[in-house]
């Protein structure tokens, strides 16, 4: 779309919520702003991302080449999507990331089972002196993470055809199968090894305890690695770090009651 020749020289102002009465150049520049914004008829390369908030829903897509440059230039604004910071928009982050919370449990659920995988993924190799890795990560592990998460994925896709999670969906389901949850299994297996490589770093055993890194390794992983498909709200995010955080240290205490783990926390 190309802008007024008097619009295209105003500077863009960012959008404020303000209790003043509105005035006509601050229609006009909402409506500039709404006109430029890319929509899948001007960039039809959909990411399965979207953000719902209330009877509104903005799906994101990732803008081509020429909405680039034409942000660059001034004649296109970029906009960031708005998402209510609420407990819902908590819940959806939360209800996004279950099949990482899945595959950062699976390594300790085929314990004993694939011993032909039971490979360490670091060979052996050591680095200044230590294990690049240790035992512990093992190419088991991590396959059993890709395959936990996918499934975990596709369960929440077969609820999200079924409407029995409508208003919690951050992901389109019915249009992105396999590669979401795949990515966030890998992203929590590998999020788990780059950790244990600074743990051996820093001299601490393979199975003890690193205090807030063994809890939030695997969610930062599997959101770097889904970051290329779909990027959650940031806000929501950080608030649902504490709730992660919490729960890690819950599961992880049950497992160790139960003799699965080597230290409680």
């Amino acid at each position: 779309m190309t802008l007024p020749r008097s619009a295209a020289r105003q500077p863009v102002r960012p959008c404020v919520p303000s209790t003043t009465s509105v005035s006509g150049e601050a229609v006009a520049s909402a409506a500039i702003t709404s006109a430029a914004l890319p929509t899948a008829t001007d960039d039809p390369i959909a990411s399965p991302c979207r953000w719902e908030g209330g009877e509104a829903a903005f799906s994101s897509v990732r803008p081509r080449a020429a909405t680039v440059a034409r942000v660059a230039a001034g004649t296109a604004v970029a906009v960031e999507a708005s998402v209510p910071v609420d407990g819902a928009a908590v819940l959806r982050v939360l209800w996004l990331f279950v099949p990482a919370y899945l595959a950062n449990m699976s390594p300790v659920l085929v314990r004993g089972h694939v011993e032909r995988l039971a490979v360490p993924i670091d060979g052996g190799r050591t680095f200044r002196g230590e294990r690049l890795l240790g035992d512990h990560k093992t190419w088991r592990g991590l396959l059993a993470g890709m395959a936990g998460g996918t499934l975990v994925y596709e369960l929440q896709r077969l609820l999200a055809a079924s409407g029995l999670t409508d208003g919690l969906s951050l992901v389109d389901y019915a249009r992105f199968p396999i590669v979401p949850g795949l990515l966030m299994g890998l992203g929590a297996g590998v999020g788990d090894a780059v950790k244990s490589f600074f743990k051996r770093r820093l001299g601490i055993a393979p199975g003890a305890s690193w205090p807030v890194f063994d809890q939030l390794d695997f969610f930062a992983g599997a959101w770097l690695f889904l970051a290329p498909v779909c990027v959650p709200p940031l806000v929501p995010t950080l608030l649902a770090l504490p709730i992660v955080l919490a729960g890690t240290i819950a599961v992880t205490t049950i497992g160790w009651a139960i003799g699965l783990k080597e230290a409680w926390i």
